[in-house]
C-alpha cells in the first residue's frame, strides 16, 4: 500500500467482488455504468493504492477498469471489438496508448539542480527507465478501456437513457456526503 489506511486497502481489494456482483445482477450496460460510476464516487482517492514494479499503480482509476476488461471478456456472451473500425480512429487510439513511451525514451537522464528556496540541499530527479514506458502505456490503455467498452455496450438509445439516469442518480447520491463535508 503506497498511502492510505487499512480500510482504504481493504476497499480497493474488495472492489473486484463488487464488480462481479454488478455483472451478475444487472444487464451488461448497467453493470458497466455501475462499475465505473460507483467506483468513481466511493473508492478512496488516488494516494491510496498499490504500486508494483512494471505495472501501473493499482488504485481508484485502474482497478475498476481492469475488472471491466476482465468481466466484459468473461461474463458477456458478446464478442467485443476493442479497436474502432475506422483507420483514423485506430491510429488515434494507438497514438494515445503508445506515445508516452516516446516521452520515457527522451527523458532517460537524471536531473539535479539547486534551488534558492532549498538552501540546504538540491533537488534530484531520477531518469525514466524502459520498464516505466511499459507501465505508462498500460496505464494509458486502462484509461481508454471504459470508453471503448461503452462504445460497444452503451450504443443504443435505451442504454444512453440509462447513462443519463445513472449520472443524475449519482449526482443526487453524492450531494449527501458533499453537504456533510461542507458543514
Amino acid at each position: 500500500m503506497t498511502e492510505g489506511n487499512i480500510i482504504a486497502g481493504f476497499v480497493l481489494i474488495a472492489w473486484p467482488l463488487v464488480a462481479i456482483l454488478f455483472f451478475k445482477l444487472l444487464p451488461v450496460g448497467r453493470a458497466v455504468l455501475a462499475n465505473i460510476i460507483v467506483a468513481y464516487l466511493f473508492l478512496p482517492p488516488i494516494p491510496a493504492g498499490f504500486d508494483f514494479p512494471l505495472l501501473p499503480p493499482l488504485n481508484k482509476d485502474s482497478i475498476p477498469n481492469i475488472m471491466l476488461i476482465i468481466l466484459c471478456m468473461t461474463m458477456t456472451k458478446v464478442r467485443m471489438e476493442w479497436m474502432p473500425r475506422h483507420w483514423i480512429a485506430r491510429i488515434l487510439v494507438l497514438t494515445f496508448v503508445f506515445s508516452p513511451a516516446l516521452t520515457v525514451f527522451t527523458n532517460t537522464e537524471e536531473v539535479f539542480y539547486n534551488d534558492p528556496v532549498f538552501i540546504t540541499q538540491g533537488v534530484w530527479l531520477p531518469g525514466l527507465k524502459f520498464s516505466e514506458a511499459i507501465a505508462i502505456c498500460l496505464q494509458q490503455a486502462l484509461f481508454l478501456a471504459p470508453m471503448l467498452v461503452a462504445r460497444h455496450f452503451l450504443a443504443n438509445e435505451k442504454d444512453q437513457k440509462d447513462v443519463l439516469a445513472a449520472l443524475v442518480l449519482s449526482a443526487l447520491v453524492y450531494t449527501l456526503p458533499a453537504l456533510l463535508e461542507v458543514r
